[in-house]
């Protein structure tokens, strides 16, 4: 019998990497999204905080989402591609 290699295409560690690069997408997308009341009324000037306050992507609250998102993918990924 003879041996027969088996890959997967993109690998594990290419998907978590795909999805880090979502999340970062998304954090950055929303940066400096305006608050409704600016977008609503007309004169909101004397208002201190103009965007909704979203995180940074270096923020130890998305490195965690990160990190458990290659758990997830590598304790599915049961296979030849460890």
């Amino acid at each position: 019998m003879e041996k027969v290699d088996v890959t997967f295409k993109p690998s594990f560690p290419n998907v978590c990497d795909f999805f880090c690069l979502i999340i970062d997408h998304m954090i950055i997308s929303v940066k400096d999204l305006p608050r409704i009341e600016h977008l609503l009324f007309q004169s909101v000037e004397d208002l201190e905080i103009s965007t909704i306050r979203s995180v940074i992507i270096e923020e130890e609250l998305v490195e965690i989402a990160k990190e458990r998102i290659r758990t997830v993918v590598m304790k599915n990924s049961h296979g030849p591609n460890l």
